[in-house]
């Protein structure tokens, strides 16, 4: 009798249903990893994109300055959790380096002749994605919070709440998690097209907004007379600057300035940080901001940017060129030498500009310290 083929036995015909399953599945693979993510998948024509695939791909994928919660990062601006949960505590700062980022990696790509690591390259890139996810995470989960905010605001509890209560007052953002959405049918993914999933951001902290909070108050004495409850305190008004005497104080400043023929006159800028309270407020809040990569945040942020703000306004209405007309015209010996102290009015008023935007911007500071370079001999 003739011996029948082994593809026709239930062995044979069970083998080539594996082979044939097998050869599916590697096509189907193939496809999936050559056609991009398009959306979120349920229009016509679109391939949707396995959950798994996009959560082995992007799950090690941090926003860039985000690091691991530890002793030495603790209430860093960016942290990541065991789980990849990052906690934004500051999300100017959080733009800040995403901004920087993005234009390093364009920068890397527009010279490809200079030898960049391949790697790092690649990294940088998936991290720059990953960042503009979760800085669109933050603005869509600010603007909820706002929005809940002022309904909670026009409700008939708070407008019938004592105002001792402190529930009239606006409350804003200060804290964000935020946790990765991998699913890409999801409305988080279906915003992020070029990365096939998106973040989820929530506000787990906020506080009262008070835009005339004053840093200094809890510091200075009680004097109230308990007999009448009225502040006594002795008020000490300093009578105003004289145009003869502010004239005799800028050619004091201009002699400084010429004594010192350095390249960039750096003598008289130590000087000045000494000898004029606004530029030492600027030198000093300065060096705080940018020091360690920056620091500060939350209300210890904004009282560093609430002083850098007084004293730069302080400088201006004291030494901006503008503003000192009178003296040029009614002082004689200033008028003089009008070309020159406006020209070293000016370069110290822009001094004070970078001064003032490297605590505002730390990240984008490139204005040299004076920290730890006075000296003795430095004294003109």
């Amino acid at each position: 009798p003739r011996r029948p083929r082994a593809m026709s036995t239930p062995r044979g015909f069970s083998a080539r249903t594996h082979l044939l399953a097998a050869l599916v599945l590697l096509a189907a693979g193939t496809a999936a990893a050559t056609v991009p993510y398009t959306g979120v998948g349920k229009q016509p024509g679109d391939r949707r994109v396995s959950e798994g695939a996009v959560r082995v791909t992007w799950k090690e994928i941090h926003p860039p300055g985000c690091k691991p919660a530890n002793a030495e990062t603790a209430r860093r601006w960016c942290e990541i959790d065991d789980d990849g949960v990052i906690t934004v505590r500051n999300p100017v700062r959080f733009n800040e380096v995403m901004k920087l980022e993005e234009r390093r990696l364009e920068t890397m790509r527009a010279h490809p002749d200079a030898e960049y690591n391949e790697h790092e390259l690649y990294h940088l890139g998936k991290q720059v994605r990953a960042g503009r996810a979760a800085t669109n995470a933050l603005k869509r989960a600010t603007d909820k919070f706002d929005a809940a905010e002022r309904e909670r605001l026009r409700s008939p509890g708070v407008k019938k709440a004592p105002k001792a209560s402190g529930a009239h007052k606006r409350r804003v953002a200060e804290i964000y998690r935020c946790r990765k959405d991998f699913n890409p049918n999801s409305e988080a993914a279906a915003r992020e097209a070029d990365t096939g999933w998106g973040y989820v951001c929530s506000v787990s902290e906020y506080r009262a907004f008070n835009p005339g909070t004053n840093p200094e108050a809890g510091s200075r004495p009680n004097v109230t007379d308990p007999a009448d409850g009225q502040n006594n305190a002795p008020t000490r008004e300093r009578a105003p600057e004289t145009d003869q005497q502010k004239c005799a104080r800028l050619r004091h400043y201009k002699h400084k300035y010429d004594a010192d023929t350095a390249k960039g006159k750096p003598k008289f800028r130590r000087w000045l940080a000494n000898a004029h309270a606004g530029f030492a407020q600027l030198e000093k809040l300065r060096d705080h901001a940018t020091s360690d990569g920056g620091t500060g945040v939350g209300k210890v942020r904004e009282v560093i940017e609430e002083r850098a703000s007084k004293a730069y306004k302080a400088i201006s209405r004291e030494l901006h060129p503008d503003k000192l007309a009178s003296i040029f015209n009614t002082q004689a010996e200033c008028a003089k030498d009008r070309v020159g102290m406006t020209a070293m009015l000016k370069e110290q008023f822009d001094r004070a500009t970078v001064l003032r935007n490297c605590v505002m911007k730390p990240l984008r500071c490139e204005a040299a310290s004076l920290h730890n370079v006075r000296a003795a001999h430095d004294e003109l």
